[in-house]
């Protein structure tokens, strides 16, 4: 029983909330203005547009002025230095050697993602990706993840969603797929992401030990398939 695995990609399949945080200082500073980076990375955790929001709010600031400041600054950010979490690439290796397929739905521009997908030599590891550069509504919309699907027609019932953020929870839920929650260093709590997701994880190698067992559980259930 193969496993079809959609990934949401910054702060999930990549580190990239300290290189966004060191950007979005940069940014801030250029303007006059200092924020920790620890701030931040929190304020980014929810979304970028969040975290524009409420750092232009604070210092009167022209919203617009400062995303393209940030975006500037993120694109000049090295991709080497955004790696994929620990134990990400061996989910999804062993999601290939078992039968199924990797794809990506980000928010993130192809021109985001392709420059991570090849400095960390990830590009054979997917099938395909949906970006923000493709018209579909934003997560937690479930359009990108179900057209995704229809596409490569994916049984929903074998589609994991995995995501560092409650939106993306949500996305999977609408689609009608499982969904995992990626807590990375942060501690746990009881949230209404949590609630609803089918597994929250704080690294990969839980999720590998999951796929494994429900690999088992549903070959027993088919007899063996």
């Amino acid at each position: 029983m193969a496993w079809y695995l959609i990934w949401d990609a910054g702060g999930t399949l990549f580190n990239t909330y300290p290189a966004a945080a060191s950007a979005l200082q940069q940014a801030l500073r250029e303007l006059g203005y200092e924020v920790s980076h620890q701030e931040l990375t929190s304020l980014l955790r929810h979304t970028t547009a969040y975290a524009l929001q409420r750092v232009a709010g604070r210092f009167t600031l022209d919203e617009g002025e400062l995303r393209v400041r940030f975006a500037e600054a993120y694109a000049l950010m090295d991709p080497v230095e955004q790696p994929p979490f620990p134990g990400a690439v061996d989910v999804c290796r062993w999601v290939c050697d078992h039968g199924g397929a990797n794809f990506i739905v980000t928010h993130r521009s192809w021109s985001l993602l392709e420059p991570l997908l090849k400095a960390h030599h990830l590009e054979e590891l997917f099938v395909d990706w949906i970006t923000g550069d493709d018209p579909y509504p934003r997560k937690p919309d479930p359009g990108a993840l179900l057209a995704m699907a229809i596409r490569h027609r994916l049984p929903l019932a074998r589609c994991l969603v995995i995501g560092d953020r409650e939106l993306d929870v949500v996305a999977a839920r609408r689609a009608g797929m499982a969904a995992c929650l990626f807590r990375g260093n942060r501690s746990q709590g009881e949230d209404d992401a949590e609630q609803i997701a089918d597994l929250t994880i704080s690294h990969y190698h839980e999720l590998l030990t999951w796929l494994e067992e429900h690999t088992r559980t549903k070959s027993r259930a088919f007899g063996g398939a």
